[in-house]
This record gives C-alpha cells, structure tokens and sequence, in this order.
C-alpha cells in the first residue's frame, strides 16, 4: 500500500468515526457495541506527511470534526440540564386531610 492509499483509508475512518459521532449527539441514542474504543485513536506512525492532493478532503474532514464536537458539546450540556432539572430539591408538601366524618 502506498502512502496516498494509507492516508486515505485513514481518513476514511476519521470520517465514519466523525459521523458516528453526530448521529449518537444528534440522536440521543448512547448504545455502542464498540465500548467507546473509537475514542483510543492514534496517529499511525507510518502515514508520513499527508499528499497535497489530499488537503481539500483533509480540510472537509476538519470540518465534519468541529461540527461533531459542537454537537457533542451541546448534548452533553443538554443532559447536564436534564440531570440538575432532576436532582433539585423541592420543598416538601404536607398533605392536609379533613375529617368528614366526626
């Protein structure tokens, strides 16, 4: 494999990787079979630099990251809201019971 090819199947999972990641932000839906071990990335050390005529797809990618991790960002703060609505505290009501009968 050359080093066009190796770069681009490496993009090729920083893309699928990228687009996982805004469907479980956008659909709310967490269940990973993968266990979270798409986060464990790393550059392979092998890659070199990346060939210009890969820059514009390299720069798309970036793009489709950023996007991701806003995303990300905003669900997780999203449930952070949902998690305080649901811890506060409330004054307890006493009830009040009337004696109808005596």
């Amino acid at each position: 494999m050359n080093a066009w090819q190796a770069w681009e199947r490496a993009l090729e999972q920083l893309q699928r990787d990228a687009h996982h990641a805004i469907e479980q932000a956008t659909s709310r839906t967490f269940a990973d079979a993968a266990g979270g071990a798409h986060l464990a990335w790393s550059p392979p050390e092998s890659l070199g630099e990346l060939p210009a005529g890969l820059a514009a797809r390299a720069t798309a990618l970036l793009a489709l990251q950023e996007r991701a991790a806003t995303l990300i960002a905003a669900s997780r703060t999203d449930v952070e809201q949902e998690i305080h609505a649901l811890t506060v505290t409330r004054t307890p009501v006493r009830s009040v019971y009337v004696d109808v009968t005596g």
